[in-house]
């Protein structure tokens, strides 16, 4: 009999560390999973318009971006930034995944979401060089007008504009980023337009899922 309980008491014990090991190596499941879209105006070259995914909106902030938390994702025109490196003292960072979220209905979307993707496979801001004014497409070509600002690289990927063209060509990517909020939390945003309903650009539309858990 007392081999018998030892025998089980042995079990339980393994069950429980295999059990932790695996709460270990994923994150507790995200609830309330929300599909969401939104259109944020991006056309003016000076301004940068900041996004917290925690209120859903558009958010105020300060002169001094960089040592406030309050928001995930900045705008300016194609340029991103997330809450990280040389943009904030957040935890942000970004991560091009394969697939499209387009499809996803937001009754679907609001069930659980898990996304396997590795933390150290997010990328943080660096300075990136962008025009903060609007550029003079007959200035001398050897003149570079652009200057150098802190932003994402990963999420900066979503457009591709060409300016050396008359006019500028633009191509979108079709696929989703998985974004690192400024607190540790985690969504997956896709864009889906540059322009509003009159066809006029500097109207940047993007979906997304949040919150989102991730393993590696």
């Amino acid at each position: 009999m007392k081999k018998y309980f030892s025998l089980v008491m042995a079990i339980i014990a393994v069950s429980s560390i295999m059990m932790s090991c695996s709460k270990d190596d994923k994150d507790e499941p995200a609830t309330n999973s929300v599909k969401r879209s939104i259109t944020i105006k991006t056309s003016d070259y000076t301004k940068w318009t900041y996004f917290s995914f925690e209120k859903g909106d558009t958010v105020a902030v300060p002169a001094n971006f960089k040592n406030d938390k309050t928001w995930d994702l900045a705008l300016h025109r194609w340029d991103v930034r997330t809450n990280s490196g040389e943009s904030g003292i957040g935890q942000g960072g970004a991560y091009a995944v394969t697939y499209s979220i387009k499809n996803v209905t937001e009754e679907s979307a609001l069930a659980s979401w898990s996304v396997p993707v590795s933390s150290a496979s997010f990328t943080k801001d660096s300075l990136i060089k962008t025009y903060m004014n609007i550029p003079n497409m007959y200035a001398d070509s050897d003149a570079d007008q652009r200057v150098d600002v802190p932003a994402n690289t990963a999420l900066g990927s979503w457009m591709v504009v060409k300016m050396s063209s008359i006019p500028p060509t633009y191509a979108m990517t079709e696929n989703a980023f998985v974004v690192k909020t400024a607190n540790g939390k985690y969504a997956v945003v896709q864009f889906t337009n540059y322009m509003n309903d009159k066809a006029e650009k500097g109207y940047v539309t993007f979906e997304y899922i949040y919150p989102v858990t991730i393993w590696n």
